[in-house]
C-alpha cells in the first residue's frame, strides 16, 4: 500500500493533467491514460529504453478503443523500491512529454 501511494502521489506531482490514473486498486501495478500524441507502443518503447518497463493496455483487449481515443498503459510497480519511484516517474515525465514541448517551440 505504501509503494502504491508512493507511486500515485509522484505521477500527481511530476506529471498533473497529462496523465490520468485509471487503475489505482489493481494489485501491484497502475493503468496510466497518457494525453499524448504518441500511441501506447510508442511510450512503452520510450520507457523500456529508459529501464522501466511497461504494457501497453491493448494487448490486453480486443477493443483497443475502449479507453476512449488516449493511449493507455499499464505500469507494474511490484519490483521496484520505494526510493525508485521519484526518478523514474521524473525519466517518464523528461521522455514522454519535455521531446513534445521542444517539438512546439
Amino acid at each position: 500500500a505504501k509503494k502504491n501511494q508512493l507511486l500515485l502521489e509522484q505521477v500527481q506531482k511530476q506529471m498533473g493533467d497529462k496523465v490520468k490514473i485509471l487503475g489505482s486498486e489493481t494489485g501491484l501495478h497502475v493503468l496510466l491514460e497518457v494525453n499524448s500524441p504518441k500511441s501506447a507502443n510508442t511510450l512503452v518503447k520510450e520507457a523500456k529504453q529508459v529501464g522501466i518497463a511497461m504494457t501497453p493496455l491493448h494487448t490486453y483487449t480486443s477493443n483497443p478503443l475502449s479507453h476512449g481515443m488516449l493511449p493507455v498503459v499499464i505500469m507494474g510497480y511490484g519490483g521496484i523500491q520505494p526510493e525508485q519511484i521519484q526518478p523514474a516517474i521524473e525519466l517518464l515525465q523528461n521522455i514522454w512529454f519535455t521531446d513534445q514541448l521542444k517539438n512546439t517551440v
